[in-house]
């Protein structure tokens, strides 16, 4: 019999160092680090333009080889944030990255360090200190050549002190983080004696990271492995309601969510169209708009009151016009957030009102400003040639999803956040027509050829929160396509036909409950006392259910999600269990979607991708002339929650011009 060829078993730990966060828009990596299982160290290193920031990949190809030649060598790639990192070594392999990665198994000490508390820290000095006793003063003296680095290259008169690099949008305007390369620059290009620590500085700071990560993921996996988490489910038995408690191994937990990586990598690198210059223009209409509400202040408070000030605005509700008090700070002060304000204009006309109508205008359009300049700064430009000589440029967006970001299952967002992209409120204009306004959604929209589609859940969290509780006439509303919100209003107001005062009464009440309201907010938010009583009389089975999870969290220190995720709950925040299971359910569900997704494109039909994820929504591009299969992402956005026995419906939209404008398919 044939020798079969012994394959390595073991794993390689992988990082990189970049010279600025933002990998598209310019950043690349200039240094990779590895340390396997067996102790083995590696460590290559680019030249760095001192002058540009860029990367001379060029000078070294032969550092290209040895990376490629050693990491092909290792079926396991383990990371602390893989997103991340994957997105470099594609940057540096270029086509070449796919053949490299593929088939790897991808391992993620960031994954791991969620499911074993997802309340803490996660980063990875952070980790290596607690598990591991390992201190972090190897990033205090990088950060120190580096400061003194930049001290130096200003002085020697160097643009690298003060130009400003479009690559590296960072919101503090700070690049020290991004210069990790800069002290061996600097040290090569004075000629620094060869034992001066900054030829070292980088290297051992990196290497020290790969370090860390092995050696915490060797701890991590042996824990994950040797632990189960306990989920306690209602059950009934002839009529009795009993706790059932089921036990599931973190590990295989672990395994099902480090599946995400890939359809993340895909919808950070497909990014979203932008409409560049539709921006610029809606930032100059907003600021034109600003004009009367601003002159509506000066011409009542005078030219030197500053609305921005709270103190100021404070002074003025509060102390000149007698407003009443309606709420206060954490720190026992009256109020002027956006909701007191809206309040007070909705309630009270008095003199003065027309200050704090002006205030929530210019709020409302200094905040989506604020929102599109934020785009303007991560949008990247591509240029395409056409046959006949032409160019086109389209921008886009490349949103950061980060999958550990929250303290439930769900994503967050960042560079810039793909997750606030409002679709704007709803207004009545002079003539009586609705339209909508703040609507930033129509800055965004497929490119020339290709046509959205965007698939949404229904009532995701309320339908969750019926599977949950177990209430079957919430269930059975939502299987009948009925509207909750009017199921739950009938029983609070004893009738078959609530008015719609009633039904948004309800609806609050709703999702007061998922989000851990008690007695007296859910009374102040349906502006009715003994609401929350009468809830509870008329849905027994709810705030049974409400209890035990309260119970359960104050027990264990933590609730599980449907697929046995924890979720950590602090002993003083019990009542907040409930809405962390509703989104860990809902992160789960949005999750598992996603991946069935992205497999089933991939392999079936390449033409299509999954280019974003918002919330409870999935959107996909594909060409304008291609027969999306529809049908087969509906069923596969449904699949995580049909496998265990819940249904959750969807919607679908096509998306031909703008986002802000869907129609239903």
């Amino acid at each position: 019999m044939k020798a079969r060829k012994k394959i390595p078993t073991y794993a390689i730990a992988i990082d990189t160092e970049t010279t600025g966060t933002y990998l598209y828009h310019g950043c690349q990596p200039f240094m990779v680090t590895a340390c396997d299982t067996e102790g083995n160290l590696f460590c290559w290193e680019y030249e760095v333009d001192i002058l540009t920031r860029e990367v001379l990949y060029s000078k070294s190809p032969e550092v290209t080889k040895n990376i490629y030649a050693t990491l092909s060598k290792y079926p396991i790639w383990v990371f602390h944030n893989a997103t991340f990192d994957l997105r470099a070594l594609e940057i540096i392999f270029q086509d070449s990255f796919q053949e490299l990665s593929k088939d790897k198994v991808i391992e993620d000490t960031l994954i791991q360090s969620h499911i074993m508390d997802s309340a803490d820290s996660h980063g990875l000095k952070y980790l290596a200190a607690l598990h591991l006793n390992v201190p972090w003063d190897d990033q205090d003296a990088l950060k120190q050549a580096v400061t003194e680095a930049r001290r130096i290259a200003k002085r020697l008169l160097l643009g690298i002190a003060d130009e400003y690099v479009d690559s590296l949008p960072n919101q503090t305007g700070e690049y020290t983080y991004c210069d990790y390369w800069l002290p061996k620059a600097l040290a090569k290009k004075e000629q620094y004696p060869s034992d001066h620590l900054w030829h070292t500085v980088c290297q051992q700071y990196a290497e020290r990271d790969v370090e860390r990560t092995i050696v915490l993921y060797n701890k991590f996996t042996k824990y994950l492995r040797n632990t189960k988490v306990e989920k306690t489910v209602q059950v009934n038995n002839n009529g009795n309601t009993e706790e059932l408690r089921l036990y599931k191994n973190l590990l295989e937990i672990y395994n099902d969510h480090r599946r995400i990586i890939k359809p993340v990598l895909n919808i950070q690198a497909n990014g979203i169209r932008f409409y560049y210059n539709k921006a610029i223009k809606a930032i100059q209409s907003l600021t034109e708009e600003l004009i009367p509400f601003q002159e509506v202040i000066s011409d009542v408070a005078g030219e030197d009151f500053n609305y921005r000030s709270t103190k100021q605005l404070r002074e003025l509700l509060y102390d000149y016009y007698k407003f009443p008090v309606l709420f206060k700070t954490g720190k026992g002060d009256p109020s002027t957030d956006a909701g007191t304000l809206e309040t007070l204009a909705s309630n009270y006309r008095q003199s003065g009102i027309e200050i704090v109508d002006s205030i929530l205008e210019i709020r409302k359009r200094e905040t989506t400003m604020r929102y599109i300049n934020n785009y303007l700064s991560f949008a990247t430009a591509y240029v395409t040639k056409y046959t006949d000589g032409s160019t086109h440029t389209l921008h886009y967006l490349h949103p950061s999803l980060n999958a550990t970001g929250t303290s439930t299952t769900r994503f967050s967002s960042s560079n810039p956040n793909g997750q606030n992209i409002s679709k704007g409120e709803d207004v009545v204009d002079d003539s009586g027509k609705k339209k909508k306004v703040f609507n930033l959604r129509e800055l965004f929209g497929p490119p020339p050829g290709y046509v959205w589609y965007t698939i949404d859940y229904k009532s995701l969290q309320l339908i969750i929160f019926a599977y949950e509780s177990g209430d079957d006439g919430l269930i059975t509303t939502f299987l009948s396509g009925g509207d909750p919100h009017h199921y739950v209003a009938c029983g609070l107001f004893n009738t078959n036909t609530p008015t719609e005062l009633q039904r948004r009464i309800a609806k609050n009440v709703n999702y007061g409950l998922i989000f851990g309201a008690g007695e007296s907010k859910i009374d102040a938010t349906a502006g009715r006392k003994g609401t929350f009583k009468l809830y509870n009389d008329q849905f027994p089975g709810v705030n049974r259910y409400m209890q035990s999870v309260i119970k359960e969290a104050r027990r264990k220190g933590y609730v599980t999600t449907a697929w046995g995720y924890p979720l950590v709950v602090s002993l003083d925040f019990a009542y907040k269990g409930v809405n962390y299971i509703i989104q860990g359910d809902e992160g789960e569900i949005v999750k598992r979607a996603m991946i069935y997704c992205n497999e089933y494109l991939t392999e079936s039909h390449p033409e299509c991708q999954l280019i974003m994820q918002i919330h409870d929504e999935l959107i996909f591009q594909c060409p304008s002339w291609y027969d999306f299969p529809l049908a087969e992402i509906k069923q596969l956005m449904m699949k995580p929650a049909s496998d265990i026995g819940w249904s959750t419906p969807v919607d679908a939209s096509i998306v031909k011009v703008h986002w802000g404008s869907k129609e239903s398919v």
